[in-house]
């Protein structure tokens, strides 16, 4: 299975909605990380990355920050410590642990989430683990400012929200989902305002970015961005530059 995924720095405040604009992004180096995870919390850095592969490759990645051409490379294959499978996406959260999405014991249907204490080795055990009921398929995930994880669900065109704590293993129900607007979400993101946005990897014929104003409903307007791609290329994930990079990037699309 093939999924682009595509970098945007939203650098202006997108007035498509109709009314207030939604402000440009303000947002920490860690929202900047999403289908590749940094360890900002430990020095030297670590960076860890997945490969959405079966049990015979390697199911995250391991190298020291900064890369060059010649790092070293750390693989890391499902064993019965870590029980991935099918890694996808993962994120670090602010505690400073390593979520990792998973296909799991119910093969992506509903996903899982498998989250680990870093440094990840070949012993590590998930702390804990999280079947995320009512996604299908997901391959991305984020938090926002609250804690709360978000993450995307190709198969029923979906983007959900769980809330926490999130200090038990089992099941976890999602608070709220989102569905307008929503066609096969390949990434979600949210800005310091609480805004949602997700990337539409099919919309009709036309690559787009859906935009849920805060406070965020499934109920309200969507606002449905459109994104000049190359053909043949859909959105992926979506992310956020950190301020820094978002005044040299903007609309800068990145494949």
């Amino acid at each position: 299975m093939q999924r682009r995924f595509l970098a945007f720095g939203f650098a202006v405040a997108l007035t498509a909605c109709g009314g207030s604009a939604i402000p440009a992004a303000t947002v920490s180096q860690q929202e900047f990380n999403s289908a590749a995870a940094v360890d900002a919390a430990k020095k030297p850095q670590s960076v860890y990355w997945t490969l959405f592969a079966g049990f015979s490759s390697p199911q995250v990645q391991i190298a020291s920050v900064p890369l060059h051409a010649k790092s070293k490379v750390k693989s890391l294959y499902n064993n019965p410590y870590n029980k991935m499978s099918y890694s996808s996406g993962m994120h670090v959260d602010s505690s400073g642990r390593l979520w990792v999405l998973v296909f799991g014991p119910y093969s992506g249907n509903p996903g899982s989430v498998y989250v680990f204490d870093l440094p990840l080795t070949n012993t590590s055990a998930p702390k804990y683990t999280f079947a995320l009921l009512g996604t299908s398929d997901p391959d991305h995930l984020t938090f926002d400012k609250s804690g709360n994880l978000w993450i995307n669900s190709h198969g029923n065109n979906e983007v959900l929200e769980y809330t926490g704590p999130f200090t038990q293993s089992g099941q976890i129900s999602p608070a709220t989902t989102l569905a307008v607007g929503i066609a096969s979400p390949s990434g979600v993101a949210l800005d310091a305002h609480g805004n949602v946005y997700v990337a539409n990897n099919a919309s009709t014929g036309k690559n787009s970015i859906a935009v849920f104003k805060a406070p965020v409903s499934n109920k309200k307007r969507v606002c449905v961005v459109f994104v000049p791609s190359r053909p043949n290329a859909n959105p992926g994930v979506v992310l956020f530059a950190p301020t820094w990079e978002i005044s040299a990037r903007a609309k800068k699309i990145l494949y």
